[in-house]
């Protein structure tokens, strides 16, 4: 049965990061210290990639056959976004709010 690795976005250092969350296993750290793109939090006690590096479809092919990796939560939630467009009775009230 594969490993699963959780992807989990998260700030490390004032810096935006993608943490690696995974039960200990040697070959998955082993793996992962060899791609080089990975450090190791020791704070977090958790292995990290900055956002700005992170590409689920390269950590993906580096695991092919060893681990799932879920980047489920990397993915954007719009749930309490609302998409409608401003109506003229919310302008109005927001010209009268500003004056």
């Amino acid at each position: 049965m594969e490993k699963v690795i959780v992807c989990e976005p998260g700030i490390h250092r004032k810096t935006e990061v993608v943490f690696l969350d995974f039960g200990y296993n040697e070959t998955l750290i082993a793996v992962l210290k060899k791609t080089g793109m990975t450090m190791w939090s020791q704070t977090q006690r958790k292995w990290y990639i900055l956002k700005q590096n992170f590409d689920a479809g390269k950590l993906k092919s580096v695991f092919a056959g060893i681990a799932i990796i879920d980047d489920s939560k990397l993915k954007l939630r719009n749930n309490n976004i609302n998409d409608s467009p401003v109506n003229d009775e919310i302008k109005a009230g927001l010209e009268k709010f500003r004056e």
